[in-house]
């Protein structure tokens, strides 16, 4: 009985997934209000009523694509900062796990920043609280380094929002067809915030680390 229920599962989840791939599309071209539920069973090729099988209502269908977002996020994040990577290398990778994910993801990693005040007032809480989730897990980063003496800040919290913002503009001028890649936009990121953060001081010493490192293995 279980066996012959799961082809029928996997067919719902492909169904469902295939919308919401459907309307991070739509949502990223016309917006979130420009498009309408007869639009998206259109282009999905499924029927009005399949739409309200999988989602009560459009504002469901965002408030699901913006959670994805902010939860694939936070899963990158916590991974970076359980690693035993010096605070130098968890700030790199957060920054170009943040940047890579963004711009291959641009149907869906812009939507909950442009179309949250879509959002009913509850489930937008919902999001505003995972989104400052995401921005504790990077303060605490900052923190860590500050800690460290790696790091010369007078405010984590207002050098997590400054750098947050910095990232999360990127996809309002990113083109998949421009001249530069995301990996070579995240790579120019991560240099132009550890330039920020550590103090040239350090950079030399770090860097005469490195050389004498080089040295000794040649």
């Amino acid at each position: 009985m279980t066996k012959a229920k799961q082809p029928q599962s996997a067919h719902l989840q492909r169904q469902r997934e295939k919308i919401l791939s459907v309307v991070g599309r739509l949502f990223w071209e016309k917006g979130y209000l420009a498009t309408s539920v007869d639009e998206i069973a259109d282009v999905a090729k499924v029927n009005k009523a399949s739409i309200y099988y999988y989602f009560p209502n459009k504002a469901a269908i965002l408030y699901e694509i913006a959670l994805m977002t902010m939860r694939a996020l936070i899963d990158q994040a916590v991974s970076i900062v359980d690693s035993n990577l010096e605070i130098e290398r968890k700030i790199e990778a957060f920054v170009s796990n943040h940047v890579r994910f963004s711009l291959n993801h641009l149907g869906f990693s812009g939507i909950g920043q442009m179309e949250r005040r879509n959002l009913p007032p509850k489930l937008l809480r919902t999001y505003v609280s995972l989104r400052d989730e995401y921005e504790g897990i990077f303060r605490k980063m900052l923190e860590e380094g500050m800690e460290q003496g790696r790091f010369r800040l007078k405010s984590s919290k207002l050098t997590s929002l400054f750098i947050l913002g910095f990232l999360n503009s990127f996809f309002q001028w990113f083109r998949p067809t421009g001249k530069l890649s995301s990996e070579e936009i995240a790579s120019e990121a991560c240099v132009f915030i550890s330039n920020a953060l550590i103090p040239e001081v350090l950079r030399i010493e770090g860097k005469g680390r490195q050389d004498k490192v080089l040295k000794a293995t040649h």
